[in-house]
């Protein structure tokens, strides 16, 4: 196994900052001064610390020069002292692989992967593979999300320069090529077939890849549907994730130069929240493992320029657990993520979707039985999101799940103003399932609706069955003096259903005081 580098990179940096120290007081950056300031900032030895330096001569980040004191009880004496290499001088070993592991993110012996540009120690990949192995990842047969050829229910997709690097790399060509070597190697492993075992020869990355179950997921709306994902990760760090969190200030060395120097000593493919922004916008992700791939390259940079002990580190994990949590959401449904992230109105979760939901009476601990969507379903439990209020979510024994067509009153469910909205909600939603072309139209009226009131192009009447005590009324909507058609017709709707169960609850109460409400006839 090769030693790329010898020097982690943090102990790297303090080697850096104790020369520039040294220069910027007009001192020489001689082998105590090195010592000490690496003792002050870094908490180590003198063994250490001259460990870090000797490494860092031996990767050739650092040079040694002999010079003469000009001043001093030393005047006219031969001095070693130590430089920073000139910043237009090439990279050592310059072929295309990082320098650090991409599972501890030190450098070491490491092993370069097969596929792609990074390495890793074999004790990570030994842990990781066992990781593998007792998350029950290995071997897994998971159904792979395959939504190209289906035909939408509705249509709530939009009908709507190069990536920016904050880093600003010298080699802009050297860089491009970086990132097109990036991207392919996606499609290489995509293009293998489909593993079962951690594979030793591949990083971490190239088998999470490899293992995950395989969606095949159109790449529009699959970059549509990451931007979502983007949004809600990308507060965690700053654009540039060179910057510090921390409020104390800069040395004087540390300037523009000086940050993309490093980077580029440091780093072997930039990434941040901008160059993933842009390839979202150029549409350029394929996979779900692909944005997830950058996001772990993102925190794989942070950690080796601002340490894993560090805050950056920290928000970064914080960054990747949220990035999972999302992206699991999307494979579970894409419907569900897409709707709950464009929220087009506040009806939006009786929207159905392409693959219908199992609708189910759900029990949370301390509250009745009540209408509900099953969003995921294992041998004993079921992951279930409520109609009504906050659309709460709840991952429920079976037990606690009765089938929609049982009566309430079998279910006990406890009826009130809530109940009878949330039912409202439900009938809604199952209006809207038997009724996909009705909901085609209304929806795509939304969301066009800004250029429909500029048009003078006369438009349809929608009319709308109202179901109220019992008897049937019309309610038109004229789509040319509507501000917002979808969410009038919707409420038109549910109302009329709330109403119904609210006059059907009063009714069978004066018929039979003693007896308890038997509440919407139509749900068997």
């Amino acid at each position: 196994m090769p030693v790329r580098r010898s020097t982690d990179p943090k102990p790297l940096q303090y080697v850096w900052d104790a020369i520039r120290s040294a220069n910027s007081q007009k001192q020489m950056a001689d082998f105590q001064r090195i010592i000490k300031y690496l003792q002050r900032n870094d908490y180590c030895t003198t063994a250490q610390a001259e460990l870090y330096l000797k490494q860092s001569l031996e990767d050739g980040l650092v040079l040694n020069l002999n010079k003469t004191t000009v001043k001093g009880a030393k005047v006219g004496l031969q001095v070693e002292s130590y430089k920073i290499p000139n910043y237009e001088l090439p990279l050592l070993l310059d072929d295309g692989k990082d320098w650090y592991c991409i599972d501890c993110h030190l450098a070491g012996d490491v092993i370069e992967c097969r596929v792609c540009f990074r390495v890793y120690h074999m004790e990570c990949a030994n842990k990781k593979q066992n990781i593998y192995i007792r998350n029950g990842t290995v071997g897994s047969k998971e159904v792979s999300i395959d939504l190209k050829g289906i035909n939408d229910v509705i249509d709530i997709t939009n009908d709507n320069d190069a990536p920016v690097n904050n880093n600003k790399h010298n080699k802009v060509d050297k860089q491009s090529d970086n990132e097109t070597s990036a991207t392919n190697y996606i499609s290489l492993l995509m293009r293998e077939e489909n593993q079962t075992e951690y594979d030793s020869s591949l990083c971490s990355i190239c088998n999470m890849c490899k293992l995950e179950p395989r969606s095949n997921i159109d790449k529009e709306e699959l970059n549509y549907l990451l931007s979502f994902v983007h949004t809600r990760i990308k507060a965690w760090l700053p654009a540039s994730i060179t910057d510090s969190m921390s409020m104390e200030p800069k040395p004087e060395w540390m300037n523009d130069v000086e940050i993309n120097w490093r980077v580029k000593q440091l780093f072997r493919t930039p990434m941040n929240m901008i160059v993933i922004e842009n390839k979202i916008k150029q549409k350029q992700y394929e996979y779900l493992v692909a944005f997830k791939a950058d996001v772990l390259t993102i925190q794989h940079n942070v950690a080796i320029y601002h340490g894993i002990e560090s805050q950056e580190y920290g928000a970064s994990e914080y960054m990747l657990e949220d990035c999972r949590h999302d992206l699991v959401e999307l494979s579970n449904c894409l419907d569900c993520y897409k709707h709950s992230n464009e929220k087009i109105n506040n009806k939006w979760f009786c929207l159905p979707c392409r693959v219908p939901h199992k609708l189910v009476w759900a029990k949370q601990k301390g509250y009745p039985y009540w209408p509900a969507k099953v969003l995921k379903e294992t041998e004993d439990t079921c992951d279930v999101r409520f109609f009504g209020g906050k659309y709460e979510r709840s991952i429920l024994q079976k037990i606690y799940i009765k089938p929609i067509t049982m009566k309430v009153n079998d279910v006990q469910a406890k009826k009130g103003s809530a109940f009878n909205k949330a039912v409202g909600e439900l009938l809604l939603h199952q209006k809207m399932l038997s009724n996909p072309n009705d909901l085609s139209l209304l929806t795509k009226v939304d969301r066009k609706k800004k250029s429909l009131n500029s048009s003078e192009t006369a438009l349809p009447i929608v009319k709308v069955m109202q179901l109220d005590t019992g008897k049937k009324q019309n309610v038109t909507i004229d789509l040319s003096k509507s501000d917002d058609i979808f969410e009038q017709s919707a409420q038109a709707l549910e109302d009329s259903f709330i109403a119904q169960a609210s006059v059907t609850h009063k009714r069978k109460r004066s018929q039979s005081p003693t007896n308890k409400d038997l509440l919407l006839k139509q749900i068997r």
